[in-house]
């Protein structure tokens, strides 16, 4: 039976339930649940609230791409989300262009890779103190956030890579790593501090961060990765615990700052716990240690470490480096 077949009274029933059931689907925002409890919606716009429970099912999560500007929500200016969710899947809200605020309710854990990539008008976020991980490129090119707070249940930080506007960031005790890039290209970065629970500094984790003047690194035994502070052209102050030795050991490698250089307008120096270590930027391969001898009796040797010229000598006892010539 088709529907030119009904009688006309009977067309008119079926017209009449087809409106009820496009009016409850616009009304009921256009979101749906899966078995797992995760949410997603379509054509979402304006400011949009999440409820706990949707068609008897308590939402535990935002599904992976759940809100992304591909199902056509890039016309969410906010977000409500119930305090019954537990993780932010990937890609959540990737492209969510007018996205302004989100406050990210307690008994979150994770907001997973790209979850906020691209939200390009997100000034304000609020994380949990439950967070424990922020996935890589969480917020990445949200290039209108000015400052963030990292709760200090958050371990593994990441995730705000080419945040061009970011200028504060409060990263509290308890996080452990810097991730790989995590701050890549957040050009106006001025300075920042890691705390003493940091002890591990991935690679090109500040990389091009051109307006990064100053870095506070309170871990004396903080591992640090390769061109971390790679095309950081304005650097000038790395805030160190501990002693030069140890600061020489934390650059073995001599590749803190690329090949790329760093400061082209003067040098870098490391202010230590016992004096300063400065870094030339005349030459990528020497550095210029401008080191005054310590009260010791000095065991001097020549020193051929992070490819300094043999005109450099190091004491085996103090750790101290001289130049001679």
């Amino acid at each position: 039976m088709t529907f030119f077949k009904l009688t006309r009274p009977k067309q008119l029933v079926v017209l009449f339930l087809l409106v009820v059931f496009v009016f409850l689907l616009v009304s009921c925002g256009g979101l749906s649940i899966t078995e797992e409890g995760l949410v997603s919606g379509k054509r979402m716009k304006g400011s949009v609230v999440v409820p706990a429970e949707i068609k008897g099912k308590t939402v535990k999560g935002i599904a992976n791409r759940g809100f992304c500007a591909e199902y056509n929500n890039s016309a969410i200016t906010s977000i409500e989300l119930p305090e019954s969710i537990r993780t932010i899947g990937y890609n959540a809200f990737e492209g969510c262009t007018n996205l302004e605020r989100i406050v990210i309710p307690e008994g979150v854990e994770i907001i997973e890779r790209c979850a906020f990539r691209g939200c390009t008008s997100l000034v304000e976020v609020v994380l949990p103190q439950t967070l424990k991980k922020i996935d890589s490129s969480a917020f990445g090119n949200c290039t209108s956030l000015k400052e963030i707070e990292i709760p200090n249940g958050v371990q593994e930080l990441d995730g705000f890579d080419g945040c061009s506007s970011l200028v504060k960031v409060v990263i509290p005790e308890g996080v452990k790593k810097i991730e790989n890039n995590a701050f890549e290209d957040c050009t106006s970065l001025v300075e920042i501090s890691l705390p003493k629970s940091v002890s591990e500094i991935g690679d090109y984790a500040f990389e091009d961060c051109k307006n990064l003047i100053s870095i506070t690194i309170s871990n004396v035994y903080c591992e640090i990765g390769n061109k971390v502070f790679d095309y950081c052209s304005k650097l000038k102050y790395i805030y160190y615990s501990g002693t030069k030795y140890r600061w020489d050991y934390r650059d073995k490698n001599g590749n803190l700052f690329g090949s790329s250089g760093v400061n082209p307008s003067g040098d870098v120096i490391v202010v230590a716990e016992d004096g300063d270590i400065r870094y030339s930027t005349k030459s990528k391969q020497s550095y210029d240690y401008t080191i005054p001898l310590q009260s010791c009796e000095h065991d001097w040797r020549p020193y051929y470490g992070n490819g300094a010229g043999t005109n450099l000598w190091k004491c085996w006892k103090c750790g101290a480096v001289a130049n001679f010539n």
